[in-house]
């Protein structure tokens, strides 16, 4: 299971010299259901970084609560692994060594047992061939796609996932975008991805959770109800893109509301 329930949770940080303070988040609410794809939608600085920074555990809310299947999310823990933007892959590790380091350091798998599931998630990703291969022979692509591989073999129940491609050019993203849509179909984990993409949220996401600027704030949590795989130029794709648009560009949304209501569910 992997339902995750973000309940009210508000971050200030601490302000320079002047005692002034950095409100990040304020009040979010949300629920991401068991196997769902979920995207953190929304401006540099909106704080999504900082909301799956507290959902892996790395911080600590302010205000409210962070659940995972019921149980107070309070540090890290193996039940949710992260994939970074930087990759954050050892060197010095082949692909192989990269995918196997985490469940080396469960110290509960026996050696036959990781080698078979290290094997199977070369083969999710796509890796097959590359298996004695450095990151620094590889691209961007398939060094994202040893991160990811790492993050899964330990089977967490969710996934959070933070711009992971982010430096990667126009058409790896796109390749990488199906790739992962592919894995998460596969393996029917809960994902949460962070992004500043309104395509790449449409093209992945169940749900698509809309924050404003600074502090962040829940604007819409939306229901993405469109037939998979999704392509651009569909009506329905381009109705949520111009909605989603006006609502980070905070320009009036009546009108564009009202026609992408016909298309797709708002939650």
């Amino acid at each position: 299971m992997g339902t995750l329930i973000v309940d009210r949770v508000g971050k200030t940080y601490p302000g320079n010299k002047t005692g002034e303070q950095t409100v990040a988040l304020d009040g979010v609410s949300f629920t991401v259901a068991d196997n769902e794809f979920c995207a953190l939608l929304g401006h540099s600085g909106c704080g999504k970084t900082t909301l799956l920074n507290l959902i892996a555990g790395f911080e600590q809310p302010g205000s409210g609560s962070i659940t995972l299947d019921g149980v107070p999310v309070r540090r890290p823990g193996r039940e949710r692994a992260v994939v970074f933007q930087d990759y954050a892959l050892f060197p010095w590790l082949t692909v192989e060594g990269n995918i196997r380091f985490g469940l080396e350091t469960q110290g509960r798998i026996a050696a036959g047992e990781r080698q078979r599931i290290v094997d199977e998630h070369i083969r999710l990703v796509g890796l097959a061939g590359f298996e004695r291969h450095l990151p620094h022979q590889l691209s961007g692509g398939m060094r994202q796609r040893v991160a990811i591989a790492r993050a899964l073999a330990t089977d967490p129940q969710v996934l959070l996932l933070d711009e992971p491609f982010a430096a990667l050019d126009a058409q790896n993203r796109l390749l990488m975008q199906d790739e992962l849509a592919r894995i998460w179909a596969s393996e029917t984990k809960t994902m949460l991805l962070v992004t500043h993409s309104i395509e790449e949220a449409i093209r992945l996401a169940d749900r698509i959770v809309v924050l404003s600027r600074r502090p962040g704030r829940v604007r819409e949590n939306i229901v993405v109800d469109l037939p998979r795989p999704r392509h651009e130029d569909s009506a329905g794709f381009i109705a949520l893109r111009r909605h989603i648009r006006n609502l980070l560009n905070d320009e009036p949304a009546d009108q564009l509301a009202v026609e992408a209501a016909s298309v797709f569910p708002l939650a």
